[in-house]
């Protein structure tokens, strides 16, 4: 009798496990219901990528396309949901699509991992070129934005590849010490930082990222205004800046947002930078709750994508490629 009984209990038990194991799969797969999975091989290796495409879509007119880039270890169903880019799309009538890494890592620049080891830029100048074929994309406005890494990524294009960026965003992350010592950007491209001033992944006054994690060799970064500094430079900008604060439209988050604009620059580039005072590791204004424990408070007082989107809205490239 005994043994009929832990039978079924170790039952029950695998029984709750399951269903609890189903119920994430299920919102996952509801969040992947509203992107079109897509794969392609670029040297040898099969990529991955997910679009979201707005309902008033019309293939007779060229339409803005946004890359979002997630962080380290997560994938294109976490960063859509973070983000929420695909709410805006629907409302700013562009396409979205979320590119996925290699095992999770961007190769952002940085050494010591072996991200190194696959060409991103490559694979993603391969895949707006395909999206450009199947889709009737704006070629003069291509726009790209990323969370943590994914921001550290953004910026990497915009070094490397300024003739198929408009402009990026950079979200929790500064910039790598490796990529402000040693490269120079070819052409001037729009910058926007999101970078929260408590961050215990990404310091804003610079250093070690993640420094529980040293032993992965995570590298290291600038300050939050040696990376504006950087692209302040890039873009030959005079020097003249606008600030202010945003309203605190949300007094319990602890948050507040200071800006800097830089507008007079090269090429009609600007550069910006919203600094989160208290603010962590996160997507502002994100409907997903990351751990305050692990990441910092997340800033209420702004929706994020749709200020990215505001953001990328009003730049476009001066000749098209």
């Amino acid at each position: 009798m005994g043994r009929i009984l832990s039978l079924v209990a170790f039952l029950v038990v695998v029984l709750f496990l399951s269903l609890g194991s189903f119920s994430i799969r299920a919102a996952r797969a509801a969040d992947v219901d509203n992107l079109i999975a897509r794969e392609m091989v670029h040297e040898g290796v099969k990529r991955k990528y997910f679009i979201h495409a707005p309902a008033s879509y019309d293939p007779g007119r060229p339409v803005p396309l946004v890359m979002v880039f997630h962080d380290r270890d997560q994938d294109a169903a976490e960063i859509s949901e973070i983000t929420g880019f695909n709410t805006i799309s629907d409302g700013g009538a562009f396409i979205v699509v979320y590119p996925e890494a290699v095992k999770g890592v961007w190769n952002d620049g940085r050494k010591g991992s072996w991200a190194h080891l696959y060409d991103d830029i490559g694979f993603v100048e391969k895949l707006v070129d395909r999206l450009e074929i199947k889709w009737n994309i704006d070629t003069k406005r291509v726009y790209a934005c990323g969370l943590g890494d994914g921001g550290f990524f953004c910026q990497s294009l915009a070094v490397n590849r300024p003739n198929k960026i408009t402009a990026v965003a950079s979200v929790s992350a500064t910039l790598p010490e490796i990529v402000y010592h040693k490269r120079k950007p070819l052409a001037p491209v729009s910058v926007l930082f999101v970078v929260g001033m408590k961050d215990p992944i990404v310091p804003y006054e610079g250093g070690a990222i993640d420094p529980g994690k040293l032993k992965h060799g995570l590298g290291r970064v600038v300050s939050a205004s040696q990376a504006v500094d950087f692209w302040v430079k890039a873009n030959k900008c005079a020097g003249r800046y606008e600030q202010g604060l945003l309203p605190d439209l949300d007094p319990t988050d602890s948050t507040r947002v200071r800006w800097v604009q830089y507008r007079d620059c090269a090429g009609q580039s600007e550069v910006v930078l919203m600094a989160v005072e208290e603010g962590g590791h996160g997507w502002p204004g994100s409907k997903k709750e990351l751990s305050s424990r692990k990441f910092g408070s997340t800033c209420k007082d702004f929706d994020g994508a749709q200020e990215i989107w505001r953001f990328f809205s009003r730049r476009k490239l001066a000749n098209s490629r």
